[in-house]
């Protein structure tokens, strides 16, 4: 699947995609040839708090690209307070990007206060938090969006900012102030896999091709996505009493809670151990904000620098098990463009979608249904 996708995707963005982790497992090389480690495993990072030299990187890169994203798109977000900003694009998008804006600053806003009253989050951790994932969840939805990646999880959170930059061990970071937070994003951003928000951008611009009617549309998602939402709850809790929480999927109904990987034990560790930077992650992030910084200002004026994707995709774990089937989609893509036509590229088209089609026929006839769901 991976193949076939990454011969449909724009080449830059492939290139992207398998040169950064090569570049990872160079600066791997480079730190263990010096000593730092004894190899690759030894540079220890998860998803809760914990960063190494790559999701460092990888994190800094994240924040600044979303950052410049957020910057360019600011009339867009404030459109409600600041409706002159919008005034060139048709009287149906404004209308649309008005009701968009309001409904995102209220939300927001509303979140905000259910952290603080309801979790029980510090008011000012709920606001620093909430603005960090906005800007990672922004990052990651254009990179998937525009990299085809399949699933990935993001090894970079507010709790590996603070941790990496001022440490835990402060009376004003102590991790009681995180404690209620980190269950809200455990549960709905730790491990994600897949992604509904890039999802949501593609039927975008299948709406704009097609000239669909905007309200319709809308009504259209937001029902589907009821629906599926319903639907899946129901068959969780359905098949949970028919064959009991215990024999479900491990990690989702019982290792994600109680286990060694679990929430409420690696809070149990932040409150024991108070954890502070070891790894010098402050300065990975910094390297790592840098070069992004570098890369999105002269691509404008050197054309074959690489897309900044890749570097993004070091917060991705999943990565190393992506990495060669990109290489070999970019591979074959970059072969069909050098030694053919547009009609050779349209040709083999059908040969990369078949690899696709026939991954899934593969997967859907060959599961085995005794396994834990």
């Amino acid at each position: 699947t991976l193949i076939g996708l990454s011969f449909l995707i724009p080449s830059k963005i492939s290139f992207s995609l398998w040169f950064f982790h090569v570049l990872y497992m160079v600066e791997a090389l480079i730190l263990v040839g010096l000593g730092l480690a004894a190899n690759e495993e030894a540079f220890k990072s998860d998803w809760y708090y914990l960063l190494n030299f790559r999701t460092a990187e990888g994190g800094g890169a994240l924040l600044v690209f979303a950052v410049v994203i957020l910057w360019k798109c600011r009339q867009y977000l404030f459109a409600c307070v600041q409706p002159g900003r919008i005034g060139s694009l048709e009287p149906d998008e404004q209308k649309e990007l008005r009701y968009a804006s309001f409904f995102f600053l209220l939300g927001s806003l509303l979140l905000v206060l259910v952290l603080t009253f309801s979790l029980g989050v510090n008011f000012f951790y709920s606001l620093i938090c909430y603005a960090i994932i906005l800007v990672i969840t922004v990052g990651l939805v254009r990179a998937v969006t525009e990299g085809g990646v399949l699933g990935f999880q993001c090894w970079f959170s507010p709790f590996h900012l603070v941790r990496s930059i001022t440490g835990m061990n402060k009376a004003w970071t102590a991790p009681a102030f995180f404690a209620p937070m980190m269950v809200y994003y455990a549960v709905l951003f730790l491990d994600i896999k897949t992604f509904i928000a890039p999802a949501m951008a593609n039927m975008l611009k299948v709406r704009d091709d097609l000239r669909m009617q905007r309200l319709r549309f809308h009504v259209s998602v937001f029902l589907g996505i009821v629906a599926a939402t319903v639907i899946a709850l129901a068959a969780h809790i359905i098949l949970a009493y028919h064959r009991s929480a215990d024999a479900m999927n491990s990690w989702f109904y019982t290792g994600f809670m109680s286990g060694d990987f679990g929430i409420f034990t690696k809070i149990k560790e932040m409150a024991m151990t108070n954890p502070v930077d070891t790894a010098g992650g402050r300065w990975w992030l910094l390297a790592g904000a840098l070069a992004m910084g570098g890369l999105l200002f002269f691509r404008q004026h050197v054309f074959w620098l690489p897309h900044p994707i890749g570097l993004i995709m070091l917060v991705n774990p999943m990565m190393g098990a992506y990495w060669t089937s990109i290489l070999i989609g970019w591979l074959c893509k970059t072969m069909v463009s050098k030694y053919g036509n547009k009609d050779t590229y349209a040709r083999m088209r059908y040969l990369f979608i078949g690899l696709i089609v026939g991954e899934l026929v593969m997967c859907l006839f060959g599961a085995d249904l005794n396994r834990n769901f």
